[in-house]
């Protein structure tokens, strides 16, 4: 957990930066440690944070912004303002709000006319009153060189958009997720020509789509396009370059592929199902290859304290006959459970 104070219009703003207790999870954090070691462990959580809270305001800093993946609430009872906006630059979030003296948040002062999202094109930063920072300019510069190269290196073609728009890559199949899973199966069998037979990929790795997804003015529906390149100064309609990969896949994680029984695919399965509800997006919905599978969300989750009942069919699949296993039917998993399966992820 890490502190900064920040000056602004002759007011000291303190800034705190917590990561997601969960990170180590979720990727390769190699030596870096994430504390508290039990990311579930909310009340330690919240003692390390107070750790710099309670250092900003001895310092007599009285307004405190953090900046996190994880929500929470003030227990002393005081207003509390959590402010969020999708990722990837696609929104501009704005917060307009007053504070008393004491350094209290007035939740009279927000107005909805003026906070929240907005598109981030031009015309609405320009009307926002944004102005451009040198040293991020600065910073940005280099990085983009190093984008612009990744972007000059052109795999394949697509004539559609690829879909891994969060709120649809996180709650059901899509052809990015599709193509993805498809190529992981596909290659799992290239080194030895062994018969894997399925593929699982969790959508919180897929990090965007590939393609174009952009809001017109005055529209609050996006137009998608396929993906485009240039080469040289022609413009490339639907290629694919690494850095669309990169940005999609940017985890670079590699695979692994083991044994499961029909009851542990089963399972993973319901694991990955788990949180689906109306509105929520969880990183651990699967996206898949050699399977199919259908789930109800009426029906209870996975969770510690039992196994799932969300998986009402899941058939093995083969290029050649189609349907070549059914696993389960009516949410019951059928024939020897202990049948094994070879798994890439």
């Amino acid at each position: 957990m890490g502190y900064a104070v920040a000056l602004i219009n002759n007011e000291r703003i303190g800034v705190i930066g917590v990561t997601d207790p969960y990170l180590e999870k979720l990727v390769n954090i190699g030596k870096l440690t994430v504390q508290p070691t039990d990311p579930a462990d909310l009340e330690k959580l919240a003692k390390i944070i107070q750790e710099g809270i309670d250092k900003l305001k001895s310092e007599g800093i009285n307004k405190i912004v953090l900046l996190a993946r994880i929500n929470g609430h003030d227990t002393n009872g005081d207003p509390l303002i959590i402010v969020s906006v999708d990722g990837d630059c696609i929104h501009l979030g704005r917060l307009v709000v007053s504070f008393d003296s004491d350094g209290h948040i007035q939740l009279e002062s927000v107005d909805r006319n003026v906070s929240g999202a907005y598109a981030s094109t031009q015309n609405v930063v320009r009307k926002s009153g944004g102005f451009t920072n040198p040293g991020v300019v600065e910073i940005r510069n280099v990085i983009k060189s190093i984008i612009e190269k990744h972007y000059g290196y052109i795999p394949g073609y697509s004539n559609a958009y690829l879909d891994g728009r969060r709120f649809k890559i996180r709650t059901e199949e899509t052809n990015l997720g599709n193509l993805i899973s498809d190529s992981m199966l596909w290659y799992a069998g290239q080194p030895t020509g062994e018969n894997v037979q399925t593929a699982l990929l969790n959508s919180g790795g897929i990090r965007t789509d590939i393609g174009i997804s952009k809001y017109l003015e005055n529209s609050s529906r996006p137009v998608l396009q396929p993906s485009y390149a240039y080469k040289e100064s022609k413009i490339l309609d639907g290629g694919i370059t690494d850095g669309h990969i990169c940005a999609t896949l940017t985890y670079d994680n590699g695979f692994v592929i083991f044994t499961v029984t029909a009851s542990e695919l089963k399972d993973l399965l319901e694991s990955g199902v788990a949180d689906s509800a109306f509105g929520a997006t969880a990183g651990r919905f699967p996206q898949v290859a050699g399977i199919s599978f259908s789930f109800d969300t009426d029906k209870n989750p996975r969770s510690e304290f039992g196994d799932g009942e969300r998986i009402q069919t899941l058939e093995i699949l083969s290029r050649n006959v189609g349907v070549q296993d059914t696993l389960v039917k009516d949410g019951n998993l059928i024939g020897d459970t202990e049948r094994k399966f070879r798994l890439v992820t």
